[in-house]
């Protein structure tokens, strides 16, 4: 009886130092602030919502990137070598509407049946067009011509940098899923450890140990995959700014876009005229309207260019085949000369229709164009404003989070909670706050394409 007395009282003793234990890990704060709640701050700075995300200018770390790609993007050299090509088209056109000069010179000797002679004839020939229509038209097509390669510039720049701005922005959002693994992992680390305490003393499953390393194992997977989007992302880039450089050094801002003034004050519907209006400015649209008018000048040319033509000329004739040819002479010759088709065969209807039917094609593909636009206008506005609100609730969802852990870690001290609990809340925690960079991040994305919509891109850099 004695030995059995003194046993319990050794049980009673072993399980009260337990409980005792237990309790200190469980109140220990150490305990609690560095395994479980380790300093979200320490791995990824998030104010909270409204301290450091006013309105901001565009980040000078991307607006490098634009000066990188203006200056050395192939697309855009080759856009720009458009212009020199209709800039001297355009010197060629106006060229055919001013005075010419030409020298013919023949030197020739004829056989016939009843003699044979040699023959020289030079003229030095002067003239000018008093009335070729066609010429002021061509003129004007090669004008219109330069100004649709200008836009196509002006495109071609939008284009890129939107890209550049859609990749950067596509990189702090990976960039945030980094930070927020790297924290997870180590606050799993602590975990597992504490776990692997708790288990000697009798108060954590063997499952849930297995469950906690098999979570660390998958994030480090999953740390793997966005290290190569981030590469992925960096290639793309340099491919865009056709120059190597270096993000090590770049930081992420925590800010927000300036608000958007372009957009319209009051909610328009979706077939809104309003619509159009918006977009109006945007290169791609001004580009096919450029195209428009200069096949609609085109038509004139087709028209002009098979009708009467007025030139003014004078020579200076020296012909001699000692009197055998009848324009032997010496001296000077002036004049008008008239040149007016009387039939054709239906070429200029031809080329009329034909040109007719381009624009007509134009014409189809711009109104594609702005049904394209108007969508990636009202999609990136939708997502912009709920983006916005989205932001607000965040914020609300993590304070709900930090008080569902403390509540957690109450009942634990208690035994009504286990570490499970506490797992899948700060888990949620973790979800909630790196969504808030991310989602920063695809509001920017969302701000620079309803810049590219408005055709303010290159303004707002």
């Amino acid at each position: 009886m004695k030995e059995l007395a003194n046993s319990s009282t050794h049980t009673l003793m072993s399980h009260s130092k337990k409980q005792c234990l237990l309790r200190s890990i469980l109140n220990s704060r150490s305990f609690l602030k560095g395994v479980w709640a380790l300093s979200f701050a320490t791995f990824l700075a998030i104010p909270a919502l409204g301290m450091a995300e006013t309105e901001s200018s565009i980040d000078p770390q991307l607006k490098e990137l634009f000066t990188l790609a203006l200056a050395h993007n192939p697309n855009i050299e080759m856009a720009k070598s458009d212009i020199d090509i209709n800039g001297y088209q355009f010197d060629l056109s106006r060229s055919e509407g001013g005075p010419t000069v030409q020298l013919i010179s023949e030197l020739s000797y004829s056989w016939g049946k009843e003699k044979e002679f040699g023959r020289t004839a030079n003229q030095l020939r002067a003239s000018y067009p008093l009335y070729q229509p066609e010429i002021k038209a061509r003129t004007d097509v090669s004008k219109q011509a330069l100004e649709v390669a200008k836009q196509a510039v002006k495109i071609s720049q939008q284009d890129i940098l939107l890209e550049i701005a859609m990749q950067y922005y596509e990189y702090w959002q990976q960039q945030a899923e980094w930070d927020f693994l790297g924290k997870e992992r180590q606050t799993y680390l602590g975990l597992l450890e504490q776990s692997k305490s708790r288990f000697q003393l009798g108060y954590q499953d063997l499952n849930d140990l297995t469950e906690i390393q098999a979570k660390i194992d998958n994030i480090r997977a999953r740390q793997i995959a966005v290290q190569q989007k981030m590469e992925n992302v960096y290639f793309k880039l340099t491919e865009l700014v056709n120059s190597s450089f270096d993000m090590s050094g770049f930081t992420r801002r925590n800010t927000l876009p300036k608000r958007f003034t372009h957009l319209p004050s009051k909610n328009i519907s979706k077939n809104d005229q309003a619509w159009t209006d918006l977009i109006s400015h945007n290169p791609a649209i001004m580009e096919a309207d450029n195209q428009i008018s200069l096949i609609g000048k085109q038509v004139k040319v087709e028209k002009l260019s098979d009708g009467p033509q007025v030139e003014l000329f004078t020579s200076y004739i020296y012909n001699d085949s000692n009197g055998h040819y009848y324009d032997d002479m010496q001296g000077l010759k002036g004049g008008v000369q008239i040149r007016i088709p009387i039939y054709l065969s239906g070429r200029t209807e031809a080329k009329i229709s034909k040109t007719k039917a381009s624009k007509q094609q134009i014409e189809t593909k711009k109104d594609i164009l702005i049904n394209k636009i108007i969508r990636v206008a009202q999609q990136a506005q939708v997502s912009y404003d709920l983006g916005i609100q989205q932001l607000s609730l965040l914020q609300k969802a993590i304070e709900s989070n930090k008080q569902a852990i403390q509540a957690i870690e109450s009942g634990m001290s208690t035994g009504n909670r286990n570490m499970m609990d506490l797992l899948k809340a700060y888990s949620d925690l973790h979800t909630a706050e790196k969504t808030i960079p991310i989602l920063k991040a695809k509001l920017w994305q969302y701000w620079w394409q309803l810049q590219w919509v408005t055709g303010h891109l290159a303004q707002a850099q």
